[in-house]
């Protein structure tokens, strides 16, 4: 495109005569289009790589989020876990005295038997 603004611009400037100082800053402007055109053109090449680049950060916020929630309940887990320990060695226990005690009764039984 640059080259079709380049062309058409030559040949509106051949048709006026003009100083070759409106030439030159014609020129100048000219340049500046087709620069403008060349940045206008990476920038649209760049846009799929900044949307692919923010479809993977948003991936990765969602990770992190789902990460903390999977360590939250993987804490919540071991707290009953520990929980569930206790309770068993304090149930294995009760059942000790318990049989402690029976086994006493038993005793004190028998011996007012005889």
């Amino acid at each position: 495109e640059a080259v079709e603004i380049l062309t058409q611009v030559s040949r509106v400037a051949a048709k006026f005569p003009s100083s070759s100082q409106n030439k030159v800053e014609l020129l100048k402007k000219v340049n500046m289009m087709a620069d403008a055109e060349k940045i206008q053109q990476q920038r649209e090449k760049e846009i799929p790589s900044l949307r692919a680049d923010a479809d993977k950060l948003q991936q990765h916020q969602r990770e992190a989020g789902l990460e903390q929630k999977l360590q939250a309940k993987e804490s919540i887990i071991r707290d009953l876990q520990e929980q569930l320990d206790h309770l068993r060695k304090s149930q294995s226990h009760t059942a000790q005295y318990t049989l402690q005690g029976r086994r006493e009764v038993d005793q004190v039984a028998a011996l007012q038997q005889y």
